[in-house]
């Protein structure tokens, strides 16, 4: 560091990220507590399918490869019927290796039979996933994150799930700011996504832009007329165009509302 708008500042390091360092400087706290407490998820059907040793289960793993260490964990809640004829999902203790062993009803009357994740769809191993994730928070087992990203969850997600995955959305965004990408015209249609909670993003000549829906696009939502999943089909759901000017505006995180700058 050469330079510095604060005296003394640490001295940096080739070996990890500044912020790391500059979190005992007081103006950079917040900052790398605010990061710090972000998780996001692209879940890996394949990893999540796998045996493998057995381990602590206090936080989910990005690709979801520790499941089952984490399900162990949950106390108040086991993700079930995570697909309809699902009873159950839990671990598998092999020795000193685990693995995910799910219970679902067969057609011998209301017989049940388990099946390991290595049988399952990888839309069923996502799901157990996502829930996973935005139950831990609400365990108490000091996993919390403020903030919970999953990415493009509707990949091969079962349709008669989705009232169960909004739910769950929903509940788990009574602990954390719960953000999630999709492409999914359903999810977007659902009641419990109302237009102010979308943020379009888009990419022209290689610059991204996220923002609330545009005038034109919400108006249309409000009067009926079409429906945000509509909007996505015709390639009309767009960020506000104010996005990326001198004065764009800026949205609140963590329930905390950010003045816009001059």
């Amino acid at each position: 560091i050469q330079k510095a708008t604060f005296s003394y500042p640490p001295p940096a390091s080739d070996k990890m990220l500044y912020l790391v360092r500059a979190a005992s400087v007081l103006e950079f706290t917040p900052v790398y507590e605010a990061l710090s407490q972000m998780k996001f998820y692209r879940l890996n059907p394949e990893r999540m399918r796998r045996t493998r040793p057995s381990g602590p289960g206090s936080l989910l793993r990005s690709d979801g490869s520790n499941v089952a260490s984490v399900l162990a964990t949950l106390a108040r809640r086991s993700p079930e019927a995570v697909v309809p004829g699902v009873v159950s999902v839990d671990k598998q203790s092999l020795g000193s290796e685990e693995r995910l062993v799910f219970r679902q009803v067969v057609r011998e009357g209301k017989r049940y039979r388990r099946f390991d994740g290595s049988s399952m769809s990888d839309g069923t191993l996502r799901t157990v996933g996502v829930l996973v994730a935005l139950l831990q928070n609400a365990a108490g087992d000091g996993a919390h994150r403020r903030l919970v990203g999953i990415e493009e969850r509707e990949m091969a997600l079962h349709p008669a799930v989705l009232e169960m995955f909004m739910d769950i959305l929903r509940e788990g965004a009574d602990d954390s700011q719960v953000v999630v990408t999709t492409h999914s015209s359903d999810m977007l249609d659902h009641p419990d996504t109302p237009i102010g909670s979308l943020l379009p993003v888009t990419a022209t000549d290689g610059l991204a832009q996220i923002g609330r829906v545009d005038d034109v696009g919400r108006s249309a939502v409000e009067r009926g007329d079409f429906t945000a999943g509509d909007l996505l089909r015709m390639r009309q759901l767009r960020p506000d165009p104010a996005v990326g000017t001198s004065s764009p505006t800026r949205i609140a995180l963590f329930g905390r509302q950010v003045a816009d700058e001059a």
